[in-house]
């Protein structure tokens, strides 16, 4: 039964538990008599009242916690709760609360409401369950409120409080966060030296890096600055060396003069060996230096080196010795052992004071050939750091100021990099004061590292031999290019068989060449105005002098000087000095070539080609390419045959036959084959195409036909060829 309050709109329901007869009620037994009471009837009899005796009581009743569960253990009220306090562990976060309103008076509809504070401000209506159920509560203090009705559902307001304090983790406890922040403040401290660490040695790196640089930037000025110098020094060497050279070929010199110009000539080449390689002096590493092995005589190449030395010898009084032990040959790089030599002689010459000694020792292993040299002079000696310093680049300790100094060469330095280079060791020991020792340890080359080397003596032999067959040509124009007026001189001289016209630069040269062509032309590659490269393309885009044979002279030595020549048009390369036969033969040969050249495309012999073994007129020529082009444009086509070739020719059957027998030695037929296999062959190679469909378009309907004439041809059948 429901009563409406029509003020609030409020509904309050009554049960059997209030009093009523039954809650259920038969329909229309209802009644209200004249002092207002109502009647109702229902299934265990009826109940009546009058509307205005039915009030809500006011009482207000108290409320307390019966119980307290902690993960379902009941537990000690007043042991847990101490001055309205609710302590709790981290581990005790489940707990059940249940509570009673002291109204005894319909007890049973008594509903509860909680909320708890620094969790939720709401309150939670939990109806007459008085239970309350908390699970994983968070580390931290709460307060919990719980407020109750009567029996006749009226709130009351007595609330019953009671403080909750969960503690925390023994992670998150007050020693714990101690620990983290001093752990957090060591980390700190750690990272920060780590990262000013790696900033300083950021920062070395970077500064060995600036330093590594700066040093290789000086390196490379100095060695350009070298290089530079020594490209000057070119041009007066070779004004030692080929009129030296000239000299020695003429009759009737008697022999003192023709040792002293003998040692005007090797000096000179060493010379030009030493400053070559000062230009390449980036490619004296290992890794970049070939070798050039062959059988050296060590008595007969240290003998070389040494006879350098005797006017030297001869004026400072210097006691000389070299000892050989046991020597033979050593199958070694002659260039790198004569540098070697070369430059511990011109080390100790450089250093070794007036009525000193310079003593020589070489001696040599017998089953393995390995070479021991020792090179001991008088001096100041060197010290602990200077011997560590000494292969140094660039590192010079005092300037000898001495007369004898000769040469020293490219320096230590290369001296032990050649030694490396041939697999061997090289070291120096010094007694302050007294003396320097170097000693050399060089094996002998594995034999697989082989090079066939020509005797030089036997090719200057053979050199001469054919120049005596070379004949003047007085008829022969020949124009030099040069800017230096003693180069000019000189090939006049050696060239005085020939007509000579002279040009200063390319600009003089063009000039020289509108009013007369010559035969050839003798051109330096380094000149004011325009160089020889601009004047050899110049020349070589122009049909009219497109022919004439040019020869450039110039001081760059290397490979890579050489090709930018050829790419520019040059015939011919000669490198700065050079030998008068060179030139000479290098003429010749350009003007035999031409004559050559000129009476071979005079001839009938130059309207015929030779292919396949075939010589081939171009009639005959043009003739087989029309038929190739035909049956490729043609070759899927199985009807082409031998007569529709002969109507695209224009000829008869027989006649096609006979000229195929005549040229190639083929039948039409065969010819026809051979180019549709061929393509078949290609297609195999070159498609993902099925044999099959490879047959079609070349031209075969037949397989077993396809298949037996290309085993004919290529040995294979069409399958295992694609599979090769």
């Amino acid at each position: 039964m429901s009563s409406l309050n029509v003020k609030n709109n409020k509904i309050d329901n009554y049960t059997l538990n209030d009093g009523l007869q039954n809650d259920e009620f038969s329909d229309g037994a209802f009644f209200k008599d004249h002092r207002d009471f109502l009647y109702f009837g229902g299934v265990s009899g009826f109940s009546y009242f009058n509307p205005r005796n039915i009030h809500l009581r006011e009482f207000n009743p108290p409320l307390i916690l019966s119980s307290l569960k902690i993960y379902n253990t009941v537990q000690d009220i007043n042991e847990r709760i101490r001055k309205g306090v609710l302590k709790l562990s981290y581990e005790e976060r489940f707990m059940t609360f249940n509570f009673i309103a002291k109204d005894f008076i319909n007890n049973e509809n008594c509903e509860y409401a909680y909320r708890l504070k620094n969790h939720s401000d709401d309150w939670v209506e939990m109806g007459n369950n008085p239970n309350i159920i908390f699970t994983q509560l968070p580390p931290g203090e709460y307060q919990l409120e719980v407020k109750s009705t009567n029996g006749d559902k009226v709130w009351g307001d007595n609330i019953y409080r009671l403080t909750i304090k969960v503690g925390y983790p023994w992670w998150l406890s007050v020693p714990a966060l101690i620990i983290y922040a001093i752990l957090c403040i060591i980390i700190f401290y750690i990272t920060k030296s780590v990262i000013k660490n790696r900033i300083r040695l950021s920062r070395q790196v970077l500064i060995a890096q600036v330093e590594k640089r700066h040093e290789q930037k000086i390196y490379e000025s100095r060695l350009n600055f070298f290089t530079n110098v020594a490209h000057e020094f070119f041009t007066p060497l070779t004004l030692i060396y080929t009129p030296a050279q000239h000299l020695l070929e003429q009759d009737g010199l008697d022999g003192s003069t023709k040792k002293y110009l003998q040692i005007i000539k090797n000096n000179a080449e060493r010379m030009q060996k030493l400053i070559s390689e000062l230009m390449e002096f980036r490619k004296t590493k290992s890794s970049n230096m070939d070798l050039h092995p062959e059988n050296v005589d060590v008595k007969s190449l240290m003998e070389y080196a040494s006879n350098n030395y005797v006017d030297i010898l001869k004026e400072n009084k210097i006691d000389f010795k070299v000892e050989t032990h046991d020597t033979s040959e050593i199958y070694s790089d002659r260039n790198a052992l004569e540098k070697i030599i070369f430059n511990l002689l011109s080390n100790a010459f450089k250093y070794t004071p007036r009525y000193g000694y310079i003593h020589v020792e070489i001696s040599q292993n017998e089953p393995d050939k390995t070479l021991y040299l020792l090179v001991r002079n008088s001096g100041k000696g060197l010290t602990e750091q200077q011997m560590a310093e000494i292969f140094d680049k660039y590192k010079i300790f005092d300037t000898p100021k001495l007369g004898n100094s000769v040469s020293n060469g490219i320096g230590l330095n290369l001296t032990k990099s050649l030694v490396e280079l041939l697999g061997g060791q090289i070291s120096v020991n010094s007694e302050l004061g007294k003396s320097v020792e170097f000693s050399v340890v060089i094996p002998s080359l594995p034999s697989d590292h082989s090079l066939v080397v020509t005797d030089e003596k036997d090719s200057l032999q053979k050199e001469k031999n054919g120049q005596d067959h070379l004949s003047p040509r007085k008829d022969t124009v020949i124009l030099i290019v040069e800017d230096e007026k003693n180069i000019r001189d000189l090939l006049k001289d050696v060239l005085f068989d020939y007509v000579i016209h002279e040009a200063k630069d390319g600009v003089e040269a063009l000039k020289e060449i509108e009013h007369n062509h010559p035969d050839i032309i003798i051109s330096d590659i380094v000149m004011p105005n325009m160089d020889g490269l601009s004047l050899i393309n110049k020349l070589k885009s122009d049909l009219k002098t497109s022919y004439i044979p040019i020869i450039g002279i110039s001081a760059k030595a290397s490979v890579e000087d050489q090709i930018n020549a050829f790419n520019h048009g040059a015939d011919a390369y000669i490198v700065k000095p050079f030998h008068p036969r060179q030139v000479i033969s290098t003429i010749e040969n350009l003007l035999s070539r031409q004559m050559l050249l000129k009476d071979y495309f005079n001839s009938s012999m130059s309207s015929v080609k030779v292919k396949d073994g075939i010589v081939l007129h171009p009639e005959d020529e043009e003739l087989i390419q029309n038929v190739t082009d035909f049956i490729k444009n043609n070759i899927d086509d199985e009807l082409l045959s031998p007569s529709s070739i002969a109507e695209f020719v224009g000829v008869s059957k027989a006649t096609l036959y006979r000229k195929f027998k005549e040229i190639i030695d083929k039948t039409p037929s065969e010819f026809v084959r051979g180019i549709r296999l061929e393509y078949a062959a290609k297609l195999l190679r070159t498609t993902k195409l099925t044999v099959s469909e490879i047959m079609f378009k070349c031209g075969f309907s037949n397989k077993s036909y396809f298949y037996r004439e290309f085993l004919k041809q290529y040995g294979v059948s069409p399958k295992d060829y694609r599979n090769q």
